[in-house]
């Protein structure tokens, strides 16, 4: 048989080969299947998996029955659609084969949005998780049909990526520590979860040990990088630089501070901080953006630009707004909970980075051009994010007019608008506007002060009697702590701003209902959710871990604090007690490290339990002239049935510290009173 010609051969050979190609070329516009549950989510991390080869169904307790039903561990993925490590799954694992084969075949597969539902992010493992750098975000458990946790998986480093074969090994272990009725670890299912629920537990009646905490936690920022790097990864925590302030470490606070600031994990051009960087020197940021965190950033800066009479504190302060409300204001006027980092894979960002066209396209000149890279460090060679950031801090004041000049350039059209996410949650956007009010004071910017007054008044129209829900757009969305707390501290910031008891009444009747709805009689501390039917209740712990926001505990430590000082009387003392009986439960914690800032910082305030109230007719002027040199203070009015024993008081400012009356005072004595900051 004669054998077909070389050119014929090579022939069909270029066929195939090119029939190959187009095949591949075609396939990226063919449909992939639709898990028509996640496609129709309102929550982008269900969204996002929305076409992957896997039966992805949103928690409900039935599916832990139907895991009992079918004998099969089930796999729970939490996390966020603003978390690189959540992206990394998605693009990586969970489009894998192998992967997909292996979940259909042996498991019941479960995604939870932990911006709809905040008690996943606290679910699972709730103090051994701050031993992962990334503990708050995106997070693997595999648990039984009764919820009891068989083994996790977290990041552990810097842009970790879990290849598909190291998935694959995790999920054969998870199936075979599952027959065998014990946890990856080879102890008993639900072991480490226990343990930490039992130490939640723990009681003392001992002061907490303030001092060692600053000095071992302060400690980390030491060094030229700043911030307190953990596992090679930079989080952004203003809870722990505003704590610094709060406990009078001006100097710790900036050098701590200082080298973020100047860093492309702040981005200059459009006013925003991202949530962390995967390098210590900050050179590395992850583009999503939380809008709680800048939120207390720029309130933070605008406290420590009057604590440290740093003026491009408030500057930057002043940016942050101006950048929030442009980034993270969705289409209803309300504040979204995040817009989305999705980098390139040269870890730059289509909207917050710029490249070298573009750059050229918006700044001609080529004296302008010298000077952005300069002043901007829009260098390829040297900041390969090239994010417009502040390289000198005294630019601000020194060229004021050029920054602002060559910003607007770099920033014109077009540009990608953000992708939002967890929109119209009442915990974020009361946060929000607490925070505005707060700066707003403090800087004196009247017209931040009226914005966060108009989205106040959205706020508070969403309570029914004592009741909030967590979706302001949604009266049937579920109930969550941080909802009650966020709303009762707003409207304890509305009465000190105006006098007003109304809010005060409010509040009050919000923070009350959460105090009986979400209490723990197991730990004595709260809930994150209300006990659902259904699921375990080893599922719903108290959060003391802070992530892109304060943990749950600080705040409630706080704000019942407030509250009961306000009082006064029986019913606020008993407000006092228990806000304090939660400060010493900070102590088995304080290792914890950068992690329990938050509640180590309301653990103080309420152990100090110093505070102002002003009396009189000139109360609110007062406050004013108090908070505009001292921001760290707790200040605020009395009057009508508040403070029975300042009843019938004369004109002044009272200074109360620990179980001690001085007074009264005028502003400038009460402030000479009491400790320098």
């Amino acid at each position: 048989m004669q054998r077909p010609s070389f050119i014929v051969v090579t022939g069909i050979v270029s066929a195939l080969a090119g029939f190959a190609f187009v095949a591949r070329i075609l396939s990226s516009y063919v449909e992939k299947p639709v898990n028509p549950i996640l496609a129709s989510s309102p929550m982008g991390f269900l969204r996002q998996a929305a076409t992957q080869s896997i039966d992805w169904r949103p928690f409900d307790p039935k599916e832990l029955a139907k895991a009992r039903s079918l004998n099969r561990p089930i796999l729970l993925v939490v996390g966020s659609a603003a978390s690189g490590f959540g992206r990394m799954l998605d693009n990586t694992d969970f489009e894998a084969k192998e992967v997909q084969a292996l979940l259909k075949a042996k498991f019941v597969t479960i995604r939870v949005d932990k911006d709809d539902d905040p008690r996943w992010g606290n679910a699972i493992l709730p103090l051994r998780r701050v031993t992962s750098p990334l503990s708050g975000d995106t997070y693997v458990a595999a648990l039984d049909g009764d919820g009891r946790v068989l083994g996790t998986l977290f990041p552990s480093g810097p842009r970790e990526i879990i290849d598909p074969r190291t998935f694959v090994r995790f999920l054969n272990q998870i199936e075979s520590s599952f027959g065998n009725k014990v946890s990856l670890n080879q102890g008993k299912p639900n072991q480490d979860q226990e343990q930490d629920l039992n130490n939640l537990g723990l009681r003392t009646d001992a002061l907490p040990d303030f001092e060692g905490y600053y000095a071992s936690t302060y400690a980390l920022a030491k060094s030229a990088v700043g911030g307190f790097p953990i596992g090679g990864i930079q989080e952004v925590r203003p809870s722990l630089w505003r704590g610094m302030l709060v406990a009078g470490r001006v100097d710790a606070f900036r050098q701590s501070i200082d080298p973020f600031l100047v860093s492309p994990t702040l981005s200059l051009m459009d006013g925003v901080a991202f949530r962390r960087s995967h390098a210590t020197d900050w050179s590395d940021p992850e583009f999503d953006v939380s809008s709680v965190m800048n939120a207390d950033l720029a309130t933070t800066l605008a406290m420590g630009s009057v604590l440290s009479g740093q003026t491009w504190y408030a500057d930057l302060s002043r940016r942050l707004w101006t950048g929030l409300r442009a980034e993270c204001t969705d289409g209803n006027g309300l504040i979204a909970g995040f817009a989305v980092g999705k980098e390139f894979g040269d870890r730059r960002h289509p909207r917050y980075s710029l490249n070298v066209r573009q750059i050229r396209n918006r700044v001609p000149d080529n004296n302008e051009r010298d000077w952005v890279h300069e002043h901007f460090n829009l260098r390829p060679g040297v900041s390969p994010s090239m994010v417009p950031h502040l390289v000198n801090p005294a630019d601000l004041s020194d060229q004021k007019d050029m920054v602002n000049r060559m910003l607007t350039k770099l920033s014109e059209s077009p540009r990608p608008r953000p992708e939002f996410g967890a929109q119209s949650y009442l915990d974020v956007n009361a946060s929000v506007c607490l925070r505005a009010i707060e700066t707003s004071e403090i800087l004196g910017d009247d017209e931040l002060k009226s914005w966060a007054l108009n989205l106040a008044a959205r706020i508070d129209a969403v309570r029914t009697e004592d009741d909030v829900v967590h979706d302001v757009n949604n009266p049937e969305s579920n109930r969550f702590l941080t909802d009650y707390l966020a709303y009762a501290e707003l409207q304890w910031i509305l009465f000190r701003t105006d006098g007003r008891l109304p809010p005060f009444r409010a509040g009050l009747r919000v923070l009350n209902r959460a105090l009986d709805l979400f209490d723990d009689p197991d730990t004595g501390l709260l809930h994150l959710a209300p006990a659902t039917e259904g699921l375990p209740a080893w599922l719903n712990p108290p959060e003391i871990l802070d992530t892109q926001r304060e943990s749950a505990m600080a705040t409630a430590t706080r704000v019942a604090w407030l509250y009961g000082i306000t009082l006064g009387g029986p019913e606020g003392d008993a407000l006092v007690r228990r806000a304090q009986g939660w400060g010493k439960r900070v102590g088995p914690f304080i290792g914890g490290g950068p992690s329990v800032a938050a509640w180590v910082t309301s653990a103080r305030r309420v152990s100090d339990n110093l505070f102002l109230v002003c009396v009189g007719k000139d109360q609110l002027d007062q406050i004013r002239r108090i908070r505009s040199r001292r921001p760290d203070l707790v200040v605020f009015p009395s009057f009508a049935n508040l403070r029975p024993d300042l009843k019938n008081a004369p004109a002044g400012v009272y200074v109360f510290l620990g179980s001690r009356r001085d007074g009264p005072f005028s502003a400038d004595q009460a402030l000479a009173s009491v400790p320098a900051p």
